[in-house]
């Protein structure tokens, strides 16, 4: 998945909902799912910063983020409509607007940046998540075939079969999971992109869309 290296404050105040444009002397044709990856470099700081963001981290990944547009500020004729609240707004000044939505916090997990945009091999991020948190990875399953729609998914999800002698039978296969599989799965960022996405440490599906984990984790690549 795609990363994005910003020097704090910033990284932190897009974190947490403050920032929601980031500005760039160059524009980008990508669209989509991207990590806010906060540097290593303390030059932008300000003087009480570090206290009105205390403990914020540096070298590593703080977010997972939507990347929706990017405009040149200099033209509003070409992005006031679907933007007006750029106009004024104490972070946009471009010249090339990023425009972010869907911000969730995550982390932060340490992570080497990159300048420009740069990629961020999943299951290599997911590994060093799982190492710093102390979880096995889960053995690897077949990928459920994708539901004709959302209904389909949810149906499938919530009908799949249950063994009466274990409340941890795995959703959409039959028989329960066995000891080595029932470890905690960390979401992808495409599980926490999902809007109706609970978080369940031992499910191996997003309750969304039904899809294996390991299915977002290649979609989202």
């Amino acid at each position: 998945m795609k990363a994005l290296t910003i020097c704090q404050p910033y990284a932190t105040m897009i974190a947490r909902g403050e920032k929601r444009v980031e500005n760039r002397s160059w524009p980008t044709n990508y669209r989509g799912l991207l990590y806010i990856h906060a540097g290593k470099s303390r030059s932008w700081l300000q003087e009480g910063d570090e206290e009105d963001y205390p403990g914020m981290p540096f070298g590593a990944i703080v977010a997972v983020a939507r990347l929706v547009d990017c405009v040149n500020y200099e033209y509003p004729d070409s992005w006031i409509r679907r933007h007006a609240w750029l106009v004024g707004d104490e972070h946009a000044g471009g010249p090339w607007c990023w425009i972010l939505d869907s911000v969730t916090p995550i982390g932060p997990w340490p992570w080497r940046g990159a300048q420009g945009l740069f990629d961020i091999d999943e299951a290599a991020f997911d590994a060093e998540v799982n190492r710093i948190l102390g979880i096995r990875e889960p053995i690897s399953r077949p990928v459920m075939n994708p539901p004709a729609d959302e209904a389909e998914a949810r149906n499938r999800v919530h009908a799949a079969p249950r063994q009466a002698d274990s409340d941890a039978a795995c959703r959409g296969m039959a028989g329960p999971l066995t000891e080595s599989e029932a470890q905690p799965v960390m979401p992808t960022a495409r599980d926490l992109a999902c809007a109706e996405f609970v978080p369940d440490p031992f499910s191996k599906f997003c309750d969304k869309c039904g899809y294996e984990r390991s299915a977002h984790r290649r979609a989202a690549a």
